[in-house]
């Protein structure tokens, strides 16, 4: 894929593709109001929201491990579908990202690619079918190749593809999907 190019496509397109119609979905305009609900009632509002949880959720809230009941948290997650690298490294270009990305393909399918409407590509890959220990062993090699090690974390907050960012001062910033692959992985049907 080329970073410069955008597939016009919007998160209303793609989410579909990631989650299956039952399925529940966090996401939010902003970091400190979640939403959880299932994916048809996220998807007229995705290109209007900043945030998503890029795995489905077991119910609306799970409790913490401090014990506080939180609708984003490790105890909410149904299954590690997708892992997330994020490369945000100001040394490398979108360019240097997309090729890193590309060469973790090898590894684990490439479904997505988002931009963050900034420093930052979001390429998310499929990982349900690996075991645990296969899991880790490809987050590893991301990680050794610049990605941000905070992502193995499977109910943080990503950029919603096709959602907006806002902008201090400035209009909010579209962040582009860049590649879809949906052949890789159609909601729900592995």
């Amino acid at each position: 894929f080329n970073p410069a190019d955008s597939t016009g496509l919007a998160g209303s397109d793609v989410l579909p593709g990631l989650f299956s119609p039952g399925e529940l979905v966090c996401a939010g305009a902003d970091c400190f109001r979640p939403i959880v609900r299932p994916v048809v009632e996220i998807i007229p509002l995705a290109d209007r929201l900043q945030y998503i949880v890029p795995n489905p959720l077991k119910g609306l809230s799970a409790l913490t491990q401090s014990g506080k009941a939180s609708p984003r948290c490790q105890n909410n997650i149904e299954l590690r579908r997708f892992i997330v690298a994020e490369f945000d490294n100001l040394a490398f270009t979108k360019g240097m990202q997309a090729n890193i990305a590309s060469a973790l393909a090898h590894f684990a399918p490439l479904v997505l690619v988002v931009d963050s409407g900034g420093k930052s590509l979001h390429c998310w890959y499929l990982v349900a079918g690996l075991r645990p220990q296969e899991q880790r062993a490809f987050f590893s090699i991301a990680c050794a190749l610049g990605a941000d090690p905070t992502r193995w974390d499977q109910s943080g907050w990503l950029r919603m593809p096709g959602g907006l960012r806002p902008s201090h001062g400035s209009p909010s910033i579209r962040q582009n999907i860049l590649y879809w692959n949906p052949e890789h992985y159609q909601g729900g049907a592995l």
